[in-house]
């Protein structure tokens, strides 16, 4: 609505707080890693303590397996943490990433980045290069000759010389009349 704050991330800011959320992830395992070194010295040093006898010195021990302890569980939060955000700033990469469900070229983008897009609208179109299909149209006289599934071979004006292989996929059942502009060659080039 009007007036509201609206937040543009473009796909370098994305990028780079994904790279931020990457080392503070890092950090903090290193972090639990030195914190569980902690621990298991001062748990050595409470064995020692134990082992001499004075209360003093075990109560002291203890404190401090404590305390290693407590800053253990402070450095896992903080893990937990980093992972959440990194987790947070790659599910915006990828609610923000159009993937197409095809291998193909893009041949129309109606749309750039950064602006809106409305919802349901296309905004690219993508053509297919590995199923090409062409519809050639044949004189009634050859129309008995062509069978489903049979081998054919295709030259366009636009490749001299270059033969593509293909296959018959489709017969009409109507008759078509060959549209004028793909009778002579100078219509074929405007097709």
């Amino acid at each position: 609505s009007a007036g509201d704050e609206l937040v543009r991330l473009d796909a370098a800011t994305l990028e780079a707080q994904r790279d931020q959320a990457r080392a503070a992830v890092t950090a903090a395992e290193a972090g639990v890693e030195a914190r569980e070194a902690m621990v298991r010295a001062a748990q050595a040093s409470e064995k020692l303590a134990e082992a001499g006898g004075d209360d003093d010195q075990v109560d002291a021990a203890k404190a401090q397996t404590d305390a290693a302890r407590a800053q253990l569980d402070a450095a896992h939060a903080e893990a937990d943490a980093a992972r959440a955000a990194l987790e947070s700033v790659e599910a915006q990469i990828e609610q923000l990433t159009i993937a197409s469900p095809i291998d193909g070229v893009v041949l129309i983008r109606a749309i750039e980045p950064g602006e809106y897009a409305a919802p349901g609208a296309s905004l690219l179109q993508i053509g297919r290069l590995d199923q090409l299909t062409i519809t050639v149209y044949v004189p009634e006289d050859r129309y008995g000759e062509i069978e489903l599934g049979e081998a054919a071979t295709v030259r366009v004006d636009s490749f001299p010389g270059v033969t593509f292989g293909a296959s018959v996929t489709h017969i009409s059942d109507e008759a078509e009349f060959t549209p004028r502009n793909v009778q002579t060659v100078e219509g074929r080039r405007s097709t």
